[in-house]
Formats: structure tokens, C-alpha cells, sequence
């Protein structure tokens, strides 16, 4: 008898937003001051030009017969303007301490002629959850704080992140989403997840702005999820 397990990969049309990059995608979040997001978009609509910030996604999910999974993300994150840089110069990554093994495996700071200034360790940061969270989820939340250095106009921050998930929310059970907000500029968004055949994986991808290509490798089952992206337009 097969298991069925279940991951949602979703593209939302309409999603409030509290400033201007506070998205879930990625497991990173960016908690910027209110006024960030009118300003950005008075800065993009006057001057008639790029987004303030863009985004590159990509992210690889490998799930396991026991239904234990490990996820392999890369951002990066161009600062166009400089309304944009205390909104992502903090990157933070919530996780379940009991649930998750969450890694930093690079973070960086690219300037525009190809230098690249690491993260200290000293500047990634683990604490618990805001109290609001923990109530809301679990009460074991937490979130590593990822302050990238020297961060100017025409950087790009690099952060790549391993997590090892090994345990479910739902026993037997494997749930998963992504969530890529229109307010926000990709450039680019894909994400891979594999799985043995035999889970019967459920595989949704709506919003209707992404693709689904659809492979079998022997016993192993392979999506690549492909956002599309559209030009930017300021809100």
C-alpha cells in the first residue's frame, strides 16, 4: 500500500505584507522598519525604473523513505536603492529546534567588482522566536539572525542554508509550501523536490505563474518547479 504525502508549493496573487520584505519564503524573513515599503515604492515610481531589491531563489528538497527530509537553499538578494539595504542587510531564518537542524553553509556580501566580505560567525545569531510566534506555533521556535556586513547600493547578499528536517508537524504525514510574493522582484525562482516513487507525492503548484516539469529517475520521483517571473511595477 503506498503512502501519500503531500507538499504544496504556492504562488500567491495577494499577500499582506508587514513592510517591505516580510515574506516566509525561504525560511528567511526581514523585519524592516514600516516605512520602508511607501518609500521604496515612491522611489521606484518616480524614478521609472528597477525594483529596489531583486531576488534570485533556488532551492533543492530531497525527501526520504521515512519521510525525513533535507532542503538546500541559495538566495541572493541585489540592492538596487537605498531604501533597500536595513530592510535585507538582517536576514533571519525561524526554525523547530525540535523539528529542524537548521545550518548556515555561506553568507556573504558580493560587491559589485566580484569581492566577496563573509559573514563572521560572530554575526549569525540564535535566539528564541518573538513571543508571538511561539505562541502562535511552537512553543521551541527559533530563529538565527544572519547580519550581513558592509552592505551598499549594487551588492548582493548570498545566503545559502541547509536544513534538515527530522521530524514531521503530522506524523506520517510530509507537508511542505513555498511562498513567492508578486510585491516582491524575482528574477529568477526554482525549486526541485525529490522523493522516492512509492510516497505517491500530492505536488500543487497555484497562482497560476509557475510551471511543473515532471521526471522519474528509476525509484525516484522528480519535480523542478519553475516561477515565472514578470517585470516589476511599482505598487
Amino acid at each position: 500500500m503506498q503512502r501519500r504525502s503531500r507538499i504544496v508549493l504556492a504562488v500567491f496573487s495577494s499577500l499582506v505584507l508587514a513592510g517591505y520584505l516580510a515574506t516566509t519564503f525561504a525560511l528567511a524573513q526581514a523585519q524592516p522598519d514600516a516605512q520602508s515599503a511607501p518609500e521604496a515604492r515612491a522611489a521606484a515610481a518616480a524614478s521609472g525604473a528597477e525594483a529596489p531589491l531583486t531576488v534570485q531563489y533556488e532551492s533543492h528538497l530531497t525527501i526520504r523513505d521515512d519521510l525525513s527530509a533535507t532542503e538546500l537553499t541559495t538566495k541572493r538578494l541585489r540592492v538596487n536603492a537605498p531604501v533597500a539595504i536595513q530592510a535585507v542587510g538582517q536576514q533571519r531564518l525561524p526554525y523547530i529546534e525540535g523539528m529542524h537542524v537548521l545550518e548556515v553553509v555561506e553568507a556573504f556580501t558580493e560587491k559589485p567588482d566580484g569581492r566577496r566580505i563573509a559573514v563572521a560567525p560572530s554575526n549569525i545569531i540564535t535566539q528564541d522566536a518573538p513571543p508571538a510566534q511561539q505562541a502562535t506555533y511552537f512553543r521551541d521556535m527559533k530563529q538565527r539572525t544572519v547580519i550581513f556586513p558592509d552592505v551598499s547600493v549594487g551588492d548582493t547578499l548570498v545566503l545559502t542554508s541547509k536544513t534538515e528536517q527530522v521530524q514531521s508537524v503530522f506524523p506520517g504525514q510530509f507537508i511542505y509550501a513555498e511562498m513567492f510574493p508578486r510585491n516582491l522582484s524575482f528574477t529568477s525562482a526554482d525549486v526541485t523536490v525529490e522523493a522516492p516513487a512509492a510516497l505517491d507525492l500530492q505536488v500543487k503548484v497555484t497562482g497560476g505563474s509557475g510551471n511543473d516539469l515532471v521526471e522519474a529517475a528509476g525509484n525516484v520521483q522528480r519535480h523542478r518547479i519553475t516561477i515565472i517571473t514578470k517585470p516589476y511595477h511599482a505598487e
